[in-house]
């Protein structure tokens, strides 16, 4: 006859992470829906019922991805490329800047807030989270820039913040997203950072 099991402080520990591990997956659910667009309703922890998020009042191309301008596309792509070759390569920049468009955290936190988010940097890791906040970062900061589809402006302000279009360090960025824009097909003929285009 076997005798009950004692537990030990390695399966208390075992069985902790378990349970943090299970609420961290729940937490992560519940999180991917709401960046997903959905606002839960406060029965959402038990019925996971969602209500439809109200749209955020900025520029028309800040949502769906269908109807962008072809400009726009070949913008956003060439400038993936620069900063991540296509996010096949999208480290941890030296100023603690991630994902597919390297977006630090203040960068972030600004994007995020004028698009009505409240959304960790984490998140910036995402293709489709990051691309809605570099178009709200740019909705606010180069509202003219983006309507006239002005990409030189765009992309400047992308790399050198708010006035990045008047300073001299963003044209060789300029340069290099210029360059991958007018390739046949500029999301996948990224460069790594460093290495001429």
């Amino acid at each position: 006859m076997n005798a009950p099991r004692r537990i030990d402080l390695a399966d208390a520990a075992a069985l902790a992470l378990l349970a943090a591990a299970l609420a961290f997956c729940a937490g992560l659910y519940v999180g991917t829906r709401r960046l997903a667009g959905e606002a839960l309703s406060p029965d959402a922890e038990g019925g996971r019922t969602a209500a439809p998020a109200a749209p955020a009042p900025h520029h028309a191309w800040c949502g769906a991805r269908p109807g962008r301008p072809a400009w726009l596309v070949r913008l956003l792509a060439a400038i993936r490329a620069v900063e991540s070759c296509g996010g096949r390569d999208a480290r941890d920049g030296p100023a603690g800047e991630v994902g597919p468009y390297q977006i630090g955290r203040a960068h972030w936190a600004d994007a995020t807030r004028f698009g009505g988010a409240d959304w960790h940097h984490w998140w910036a890791c995402d293709r489709r989270m990051s691309e809605r906040a570099v178009l709200w970062y740019w909705a606010r900061w180069a509202p003219e820039a983006l309507a006239a589809g002005d990409a030189e402006t765009l992309a400047r302000v992308h790399h050198g913040g708010p006035d990045g279009a008047h300073k001299a360090q963003t044209d060789p960025y300029w340069a290099r997203v210029r360059a991958l824009m007018a390739a046949p097909h500029p999301a996948t003929e990224g460069t790594s950072r460093g290495a001429p285009p």
